[in-house]
């Protein structure tokens, strides 16, 4: 699909051109999607929990900078987006119906519950949830307003300002208590490096 978009653009999108593409007929299409537009929906949703696994990974790592960490994801979801700009463009677009932009703020949402639950563990689960719920829209809200301005940012560029919005109590210190036999200073740290990348290595 993100090939027949780039190709011949969002207007050539149809359930039996996608259909095609992967070899599927459209009542196999429709076995597993409802649209096209829920086929993007999932795209994203992979996306998200991929990289909200490798961002969940490096935060539990001694010394790590959870900011730094939490940016390079961004960065790398904000990256699949704007590589396929046009078809996000639509699917976020508030002229589309469905609920697409609430269901992305849901998913983006889940994807952030953990890590307000690692910070807030004291927190009962339904602020937890209008936390993460807040923050996800905020995210959204932010890259839906970025793709329909017409503005050319990088995606570290959007990220950096994203990151912005999002409240500073995130990024507090370890998860876990001096106490604990894998708190930061309980353990040699000398061959421990901060990049989040190096997580990716080992996924």
């Amino acid at each position: 699909m993100k090939r027949l978009v780039k190709a011949e653009g969002i207007g050539a999108v149809s359930v039996t051109r996608v259909a095609q593409e992967a070899g599927l007929s459209r009542s196999g299409f429709y076995e597993h999607f409802g649209s096209v537009d829920d086929l993007t929906l999932f795209v994203l949703d992979d996306l998200l929990t991929e990289i909200g696994n490798l961002d969940r990974r490096a935060r539990v790592r001694p010394g790590a900078d959870t900011r730094a960490i939490s940016m390079f994801a961004l960065e790398l979801v904000l990256e699949a987006i704007l590589d396929n700009r046009q078809l996000f463009e639509h699917i976020l677009s508030p002229e589309v119906s469905g609920g697409f932009i609430g269901r992305t703020i849901e998913r983006f949402g889940a994807e952030i519950q953990p890590e307000v639950r690692m910070v807030r563990p004291d927190w009962p689960e339904s602020r937890v949830a209008l936390t993460a719920a807040s923050i996800g829209g905020a995210l959204v809200g932010g890259i839906v307003h970025h793709l329909h301005s017409g503005e050319c940012r990088t995606a570290h560029e959007l990220a950096a300002e994203l990151m912005m919005t999002l409240p500073d109590w995130l990024y507090e210190g370890s998860v876990q208590g001096p106490g604990d036999p894998a708190s930061p200073t309980n353990v040699d740290q000398s061959h421990q490096s901060n990049d989040p990348r190096d997580v990716r290595g080992q996924a």
